[in-house]
């Protein structure tokens, strides 16, 4: 019989560098998606704001908003006229209006 034969030498595989994370997703993947947006106290300050950071972004996507309270929360289909185009500028400045998880898609279309 014959010896065995030796086994090449393992080499260690190079190291990836671990890829960057891809940046928060602003943009809605489904565009005509309906926006929700959360508001946790009825403030009318932050109302009217908010009013009018929706009618600078006017388009077909319906929007909806959550008003949570102590009293419980409440679902409101706002009138068609509140109706956005979904754009990275419309996000941030909802965002910075009434903070950073308060508007989505809806994930169900």
């Amino acid at each position: 019989p014959s010896p065995p034969k030796p086994k090449p030498p393992v080499r260690d595989k190079p190291k990836e560098e671990p890829k960057p994370s891809p940046p928060p997703a602003y943009s809605f993947p489904v565009p005509d998606a309906p926006i929700h947006i959360r508001l946790e106290e009825r403030n009318r300050d932050k109302m009217t704001a908010l009013r009018d950071v929706l009618v600078r972004f006017p388009g077909p996507n319906s929007v909806f908003l959550h008003l949570e309270s102590a009293a419980g929360k409440t679902l409101m289909a706002l009138d068609d006229r509140f109706s956005v185009r979904p754009a990275d500028e419309l996000l941030d400045a909802v965002r910075s209006l009434l903070g950073a998880d308060t508007i989505w898609r809806d994930r169900g279309t």
